[in-house]
């Protein structure tokens, strides 16, 4: 049975711009999906990319979500690109003002759209990559400010410890006593 909190979302895309509809609960389901998305714009747009990231359908936003988010938007903006966000009134977008992070987004409120696809946001086994892209949004969340490096860091710390236990012949991660 499908909640009507599940993760999901939709898209549309024209030369130089995607258009994504994030529905349910934004975490890193939905996260992993817009990731294949956007990186697949960026490889063949060179010239001032545009995402638009509607959250007007997210009723919680989590934190890998977050970190991906803030992850598109540096590399967004080291090709001039452009990184909108949407529909930010109520749900998941205040997770955002939460981790003290709203600040550092361009928002504005853009009409959808008429069609979107649906793209399936399976559930997945937390496998070694996944653990690796949760691991890349902690992170960039924790190099965002001092204050987020607190709060961020030691959830890095335990994506790091649970890589070394599921890849044996990896070295350790740096500086980590719990290892």
């Amino acid at each position: 049975m499908t909640s009507h909190a599940a993760p999901r979302i939709a898209f549309a895309r024209s030369a130089e711009q995607i258009y994504l509809h994030v529905g349910g609960q934004a975490t890193h389901r939905v996260a992993l999906v817009a990731d294949a998305l956007t990186q697949e714009l960026l490889a063949r747009v060179v010239d001032r990319p545009a995402v638009i990231l509607d959250l007007s359908g997210a009723r919680f936003l989590d934190s890998t979500f977050a970190g991906w988010l803030l992850r598109l938007r540096n590399q967004l903006r080291r090709i001039d690109g452009q990184l909108v966000l949407t529909g930010t009134g109520d749900g998941g977008a205040g997770a955002l003002q939460t981790m003290g992070l709203a600040e550092l987004f361009h928002c504005r409120e853009i009409t959808p759209p008429p069609r979107l696809q649906a793209v399936p946001c399976p559930e997945e086994e937390i496998d070694v990559p996944t653990i690796e892209f949760m691991l890349h949004a902690h992170e960039e969340l924790a190099a965002e400010s001092p204050a987020n490096a607190g709060a961020f860091e030691a959830i890095a710390a335990q994506l790091r410890r649970e890589l070394a236990r599921r890849t044996p012949c990896a070295p350790p991660p740096p500086n980590d006593p719990q290892v």
